[in-house]
């Protein structure tokens, strides 16, 4: 529930976004820092909040994040740019709290065999929400107007913070089992920690660009209206969410996760470019699916092999976890703002597009680096 309501708030401004550059009269550029800003928060804190663990309660961690996410219910009262961006860093900083927290859950409560299946469902959680408010903001901000669209999804998180409150369980927890900031500095430098994490960085990039500015994109080159065009956006998450439900599926059966990388990586470097230079084409759906299915597949493999990197503690899994976040995050910070700007100087979304398309081969690039240690024996994987 929680990645569920989390997700339907994160992606959800890209297709109201003429509305906001209209209302507010505010730059590409500008618009694009309400998406950027919420990753950017969630790069720059999920480290700290991720050392604060061991030394902090998690159910208290998870609680603070809850309230965090909330901070969109206030949309309704804000009168200017600027208390609407405040708004967005706020949710972004949930996020900083809540992912360290939910890897260290993950690894305490579920075995090796377990962990695959468990971060695919909880990752699922997320683009199936995306898809419904992607697709549906447009639509639902003609009726009720782009203000209140927020302030309900701030709302839904608002009673899942009362929800955790109530019922959250405090098992698992690690007090007393803090790393030192020695310890914690020594994990962040691993090599394949670092490696996991610029895999990760440029896809998660592109993945971000494109949906902060393809429904504009659609709707300001193509002529599609802002409900096709969010619908169509729709289809990345659509995408992703149906592969997580099947890749649960198979999860037990999964032996070699650095070809899932491989494929993926191929994929969402093929595909990304595809999204822009066929859109108005008959198969300009193809690259839309196929990104969407790339783009979520790797991302519980990924988390699996930084949890099954031999000899590190729950402790230091959730700082390699913060790690991976923090990077790819802060070039996925980058990526709307810069798309932006690039239109804002050329006229074309083109230039933006195509520089992170291309960043998107990181996948790829990393993970022949990465060291071949994650196959699992046949017997194991299927036990």
């Amino acid at each position: 529930m929680q990645n569920a309501f989390f997700g339907a708030s994160f992606f959800v401004i890209g297709p109201i976004t003429p509305y906001l550059i209209d209302d507010y009269k505010i730059s590409h550029g500008a618009a694009g820092l309400l998406t950027a800003s919420v990753i950017l928060a969630q790069s720059v804190l999920s480290i700290p909040f991720s050392i604060l663990i061991g030394r902090v309660r998690l159910k208290t961690i998870v609680s603070i994040g809850w309230l965090l996410s909330a901070a969109p219910v206030i949309t309704v009262l804000t009168d200017n740019f600027t208390s609407l961006l405040l708004t967005r860093i706020v949710y972004g900083i949930a996020l900083a709290a809540i992912i360290p927290a939910q890897a260290a859950l993950v690894i305490s409560w579920f075995n090796s065999r377990e962990r695959l299946l468990m971060n695919a469902l909880i990752t699922a959680a997320a683009p199936i929400a995306m898809t419904v408010s992607t697709m549906i903001a447009a639509p639902v901000a003609d009726v009720i107007g782009w203000k209140l669209l927020l302030t309900l999804l701030g709302g839904f998180n608002l009673l899942g913070w009362c929800a955790w409150m109530f019922f959250g369980k405090s098992e698992g927890e690690l007090l007393g089992q803090s790393l030192d900031f020695k310890s914690a500095w020594t994990t962040l430098r691993s090599k394949t920690a670092l490696l996991l994490a610029a895999a990760d960085a440029g896809p998660f990039a592109q993945y971000c660009a494109l949906v902060a500015w393809l429904p504009t994109f659609y709707f300001e080159t193509q002529g599609f209206s802002l409900a096709k065009a969010g619908s169509m956006v729709g289809l990345l998450p659509l995408a992703g969410g149906i592969t997580l439900l099947v890749i649960s599926s198979l999860s037990m059966t999964i032996r070699n996760r650095h070809g899932i990388l491989l494929y993926s990586g191929f994929a969402i470097g093929i595909s990304g470019f595809g999204t822009f230079l066929l859109a108005g084409t008959p198969l300009g759906y193809i690259p839309l699916i196929a990104l969407g299915a790339a783009s979520w597949l790797y991302l519980p493999v990924l988390l699996t092999i930084a949890m099954e990197i031999p000899g590190l503690t729950t402790r230091q899994v959730s700082i390699v976890c913060a790690t991976i976040l923090s990077i790819g995050g802060l070039l996925s910070f980058a990526s709307p703002f810069i798309v932006g700007l690039l239109h804002d100087q050329t006229a074309s979304y083109l230039p933006g597009f195509s520089l992170f398309a291309a960043l998107a081969w990181s996948l790829v690039l990393c993970t022949t680096l990465l060291p071949r240690m994650h196959r699992i024996p046949r017997s194991e994987s299927l036990q």
